[in-house]
């Protein structure tokens, strides 16, 4: 089979998951942070250890492999960036997945943050079994955390219809902390409950993590979701990223982004629009989903889409938003029976 060509690496997460779905190979010409790149690809081989890539003069061949699941265990820099392609893979399994990493979990991204918002995702699509259990917490840099990731596999996906507008029903805020003194994490949740307290149901979890449940590295991180009665908007500080802050600032901050999300329109947060396109691209039938705006990352999204599966989709004034319709390919599970 040809390989499919992409000149640069903007959506190397998304090509090589569809890569791996369609079993398509597919040729990256120009490829930036190549070490990351390959700590990425040796991540996936715990799911499909069959795949196959090289890389010369910063050029990718890629050749995927089946996928399976089981019991696995991955070591790894960060545990979000490279545990978002295994969750989003997880239901096409050949079997259901327990999958522990060891490393950060709390740096430009959040475990904290996937436990809530792709739960949300695989509500949304009826997908059994989704779990995330951070059994130690690992800031940066020494990282040292645990987590483990659980996940069934399923035949094939239903798609959704979420036309209607939804009103925001409750402010959930989480602070969390290890190695620190508990003075940040009660001015983080002062800051978050005088931002947000008017507008909602606001309530702020408190996770506090010692030396018996951390690595060695201390920090501290908030975040503050929006959730309607079937979508989610977020936004994530850390110390990890902005360790000039103060805790006002950074909870201030994460208010501010929060409600510039919610602002944008849709049910879910425009961060979520490219996994849940993935998902309605694969399900069977149409699907339907009020948006706000369409990024760029999520117009990129669909035309892989198309590219990989010859998805069609088009977007229908709605008001002052849109409704988003895409005809699922109905893909199928080959390892699952009818």
């Amino acid at each position: 089979m040809a390989p499919l060509n992409f000149e640069s690496d903007d959506d190397f997460e998304f090509v090589m998951i569809l890569s791996l779905l369609s079993r398509k190979p597919v040729t990256i010409s120009h490829l930036s942070n190549v070490e990351n790149k390959i700590e990425f690809l040796e991540f996936l081989k715990c799911i499909s250890p069959e795949l196959n890539y090289q890389i010369a003069a910063n050029s990718l061949d890629f050749t995927p492999g089946a996928l399976i699941g089981g019991k696995q265990c991955k070591n790894t820099s960060s545990i979000c960036q490279f545990l978002k392609p295994i969750i989003l893979l997880s239901p096409f399994l050949k079997d259901d997945l327990v999958l522990q990493c060891n490393g950060t979990t709390n740096d430009s991204e959040s475990v904290d943050s996937y436990k809530i918002t792709f739960y949300s995702i695989f509500k949304l699509f009826r997908i059994p079994g989704f779990e995330i259990n951070i059994k130690k917490r690992g800031f940066p840099p020494e990282g040292d955390g645990i987590v483990v990731f659980k996940s069934q596999a399923v035949k094939c996906l239903e798609n959704v219809e979420l036309e209607d507008a939804e009103k925001i029903l409750k402010i959930r805020g989480m602070v969390i902390s290890a190695r620190i003194s508990s003075d940040t994490s009660h001015r983080l949740i002062k800051e978050i409950k005088n931002r947000m307290g008017d507008l909602a149901n606001t309530k702020v979890l408190c996770i506090v993590n010692n030396r018996n449940d951390s690595g060695p590295s201390p920090g501290f991180e908030c975040s503050v979701f929006a959730e309607s009665k079937n979508g989610v908007f977020y936004n994530t500080r850390s110390s990890a990223l902005h360790s000039g802050e103060t805790p006002e600032k950074m909870a201030k901050k994460c208010c501010f982004l929060l409600l510039k999300n919610i602002q944008s329109g849709g049910i879910f947060d425009v961060k979520l629009m490219p996994s849940i396109i993935l998902y309605m691209g694969l399900a069977v039938s149409v699907g339907n989903i009020r948006i706000g705006v369409l990024d760029e990352q999520s117009k990129r999204m669909l035309k892989l889409m198309n590219q990989f599966f010859g998805v069609e989709h088009r977007v229908v004034s709605s008001g002052e938003e849109q409704v988003l319709s895409i005809v699922g390919c109905g893909y199928k599970n080959p390892f699952r029976p009818l």
